[in-house]
C-alpha cells in the first residue's frame, strides 16, 4: 500500500504555494483540459459509470450479508428475492466494468495520439539550435512517457475524484448505519498506514530513482554495443566488453538486492500495522457478535467493508500526486511545443521551383554560435545554375556549418543568405526554400525499408526506369541489379547490410533523383575510392548542366573536376584563386 502514499507530492504543492508558483501547476492543467475537453461526454459517462460499479458493490456486500443471516437464521422466506438482487447487481457491475474499461481506453489512446502528434510535429518543426539543447533520448521520454501519464490521467483524474469520494462517504455511511464503533476503526486505519509510510516513502523513492539510473547505464550500453558491433569484433574487444557488461551487471545485482532487503523491510512493518489494526476490527466484531449486537452476517460486511474504505481512503490520497505528476509531464511536453518554430514563408511566396536558372549567394555573411564560438567572420560565395563549385577548408571549421546555412537550419548574424531566379528575384533562404535543395550529409543517411523506398522518398512518382537511371549515374546500380531482389533489396537501421561506399551512392541517386535545382554534397563521396569517386562527380557534372552542385571536400581528385573553389580558414569565406 506504501506506493499510495505519496507525502512527496504534497510537499511539493506547499513548496510551489510558498515560491508563488502554484500558478504553473494550474497552468499546465488548464493545458491537459484542453485535450481532455474534446471528450466531455466520455468523461461523464465514465463518472457515471463508476459510481454506479461503486453503488452496485455495496448493495452486493449488503446483500451478501442478508444470504448469511438468513442461512445461518434458517429464515429462508426472503432467499430467493436477496439471491437475485445479489446476482443482478454482480452482473450489472461485471458489464458495467467491461464498458468503462473500454471507454477510458478508447478516450486514453485518443488524447495520446493527440498529444503525441502534436509533439511530433513540433519536433519535425522546431527551429534547429532550439533542439539541440535536448538528447534524442530525452525527446523520446516526453514523446512517450511524459505523453501516456498525462493521457492516463486527463480523463481520469476528476471522475476518480468523485469516484473516490463517493466510494469512501457510502461505505463509511453503510457501516455507521450498522455499528459507529467499527466505522471509526474501519478510518482510523487508513490514517495509521499513511503517517506510518511517510518516514519510508523518500528512501523507497531515492531506490527508485537509483534503480532506473543503474538500468538506464546498462540500456546506454547495450545500445552503444550492438550499434558498433562491427568495431568491437574487428578490434578484438569482446572479451573486453562481455568484462565491462558484466560489471555492470553485477553493479545493478548488488543494488537490486539491497532495495529488495529495503522493501522486504517496508512490507513487514506495514504488514504488521495492517495486522494490527486487522485484528483490533476482528476482536471488536467477535466483542459484538458475541453480545447479540450484530449477526454474523453483519460481522462479515464489516470486515470486508473496512479493507475497502481504506482503500478508498488511499485512493483519495492517491488523487495528489496523480495531479502533481501529470503536471509535471505537462510541463515537459509543454516545453516541447513552445520550442520556437522554424522560419516559414507567408502563405503567398510559397517557392516554386524557378526556371531558366538560378544563382545561389552568400554575401559578406558572420556566423556564430551562441556558445560563442565563431565559426565565418565574413565570407561570399556563389553558385549558379550549370557550375560545380567545390567548398573546401580544415576539419570541423564550418564547411558543414555553410550548408546548415543554406538549408536554413541555421542564419548568419550579419550578411545577406539567398537564391536569385534568372530575372534577379531574391528568395528568402528558410524552411520553406529547402525543397529547392538535394541535400547528401555525411555519414549514412539511408531508412530502414527497401532501396527503393529510400529512393522514392524524395520523389514518389518515379518509376523504376527513374530510379536505375539515378542509380547508374551515381554508379549504384551495377550492385543492386546483382542483388537477388535488386531494388527490393531490404536496408536495415543505418543502413546495415550495405557497405559505406554502397550507401554513399544510394544516396547521391536519392539526390539526382529529386528535382531540385541545387545539389549540396557534404563529404558525400568520402567512403568511395578514387576512380568510383571520379566516375560519379563527371557524371554528376553531366546532370548538373540544369543545377548547381556545391560539394566540401578533403579529396584534391575532386577539385580537378571543379569549375570553382572556395576555402574556409581562419574565419573567413573566399575563393580560391590558386585551384582556378
Amino acid at each position: 500500500m506504501l506506493k499510495f502514499l505519496k507525502i512527496e507530492s504534497i510537499i511539493y504543492i506547499k513548496d510551489k504555494l510558498k515560491k508563488g508558483e502554484f500558478g504553473e501547476i494550474m497552468e499546465d492543467w488548464k493545458w491537459i483540459f484542453s485535450y481532455s475537453r474534446r471528450y466531455t461526454r466520455q468523461i461523464v459517462v465514465f463518472t457515471l459509470f463508476g459510481v454506479m460499479t461503486t453503488a452496485f458493490g455495496l448493495v452486493s456486500s449488503v446483500m451478501n450479508k442478508y444470504m448469511i443471516d438468513i442461512v445461518t437464521g434458517h429464515k429462508t422466506e426472503m432467499l430467493w428475492l436477496v439471491v437475485v438482487i445479489w446476482l443482478s447487481t454482480n452482473v450489472f457491475s461485471i458489464v458495467i466494468t467491461g464498458v468503462n474499461m473500454r471507454y477510458s481506453a478508447k478516450v486514453s489512446i485518443a488524447i495520446s495520439k493527440d498529444v503525441q502528434s502534436d509533439v511530433y510535429n513540433r519536433i519535425l518543426d522546431a527551429d534547429w539550435q532550439a533542439l539541440r539543447e535536448y538528447t534524442s533520448g530525452e525527446m523520446l521520454d516526453r514523446i512517450n512517457g511524459d505523453t501516456q501519464t498525462i493521457s492516463s490521467n486527463a480523463i481520469v483524474w476528476f471522475p476518480n475524484i468523485i469516484i473516490s469520494l463517493f466510494n469512501f462517504i457510502a461505505t463509511f455511511v453503510v457501516i455507521w448505519h450498522y455499528s459507529k464503533g467499527m466505522s471509526l476503526i474501519a478510518v482510523g486505519a487508513a490514517p495509521i498506514l499513511f503517517f506510518v509510510g511517510r518516514g519510508l516513502m523518500a528512501q523507497s523513492r531515492e531506490y527508485q530513482k537509483e534503480t532506473r539510473r543503474l538500468s538506464s547505464k546498462i540500456y546506454s550500453y547495450e545500445t552503444e554495443s550492438f550499434g558498433k558491433m562491427d568495431s568491437i569484433k574487428s578490434m578484438g574487444l569482446v572479451d573486453l566488453f562481455l568484462d565491462q557488461f558484466g560489471e555492470k551487471q553485477n553493479e545493478l545485482r548488488s543494488f537490486q538486492l539491497e532495495k529488495n532487503a529495503f522493501e522486504i523491510k517496508r512490507n513487514v512493518i506495514m504488514s504488521s500495522i495492517n495486522m494490527l489494526v486487522t485484528g483490533v476490527a476482528f476482536a471488536y466484531a467477535l466483542w459484538l457478535l458475541w453480545t447479540n449486537h450484530i449477526s454474523y452476517g453483519t460481522m462479515v460486511l464489516f470486515l470486508q467493508q473496512r479493507t475497502r474504505l481504506t482503500q478508498a481512503f488511499l485512493n483519495v490520497g492517491q488523487v495528489v500526486p496523480n495531479f502533481v505528476n501529470s503536471s509535471v509531464s505537462a510541463r515537459r511536453v509543454a516545453e516541447i511545443l513552445e520550442l520556437p518554430a522554424e522560419k516559414h514563408s507567408r502563405a503567398d511566396e510559397k517557392y516554386r521551383i524557378p526556371e531558366g536558372g538560378i544563382k545561389l549567394v552568400l554575401d559578406d555573411i558572420s556566423f556564430f554560435y551562441e556558445d560563442g564560438e565563431k565559426v565565418i567572420e565574413s565570407g561570399d560565395l556563389k553558385v549558379s545554375t550549370g557550375e560545380t563549385v567545390a567548398l573546401v577548408g580544415p576539419s570541423g571549421r564550418g564547411k558543414t556549418t555553410l550548408l546548415r546555412m543554406l538549408l536554413g537550419l541555421i542564419y548568419p548574424q550579419s550578411g545577406t543568405c539567398g537564391i536569385y531566379d534568372k530575372d534577379g528575384k531574391h528568395i528568402e533562404i528558410n524552411a520553406d526554400s529547402r525543397h529547392l535543395f538535394a541535400y547528401v550529409p555525411q555519414g549514412n543517411t539511408l531508412f530502414s525499408g527497401t532501396i527503393r523506398d529510400n529512393l522514392l522518398m524524395v520523389e514518389q512518382d518515379a518509376t523504376d526506369e527513374d530510379l536505375i537511371k539515378a542509380l547508374e549515374m551515381a554508379d549504384a546500380w551495377e550492385f543492386v541489379e546483382r542483388t537477388s531482389k535488386g531494388l527490393d533489396t531490404e536496408v536495415w537501421e543505418n543502413g546495415r547490410g550495405l557497405s559505406e561506399g554502397q550507401a554513399q551512392r544510394i544516396a547521391i541517386a536519392r539526390a539526382l533523383l529529386k528535382d531540385a535545382p541545387i545539389i549540396l554534397l557534404d563529404e558525400a563521396t568520402s567512403a568511395l575510392d578514387v576512380e568510383t569517386e571520379k566516375r560519379v562527380l563527371e557524371n554528376l557534372k553531366e546532370h548538373a548542366k540544369e543545377r548547381a552542385v556545391l560539394v566540401t571536400t578533403h579529396r584534391p581528385s575532386v577539385l580537378d573536376i571543379c569549375d570553382r573553389v572556395y576555402r574556409v580558414e581562419s574565419g573567413r569565406l573566399e575563393e580560391d584563386e590558386d585551384e582556378e
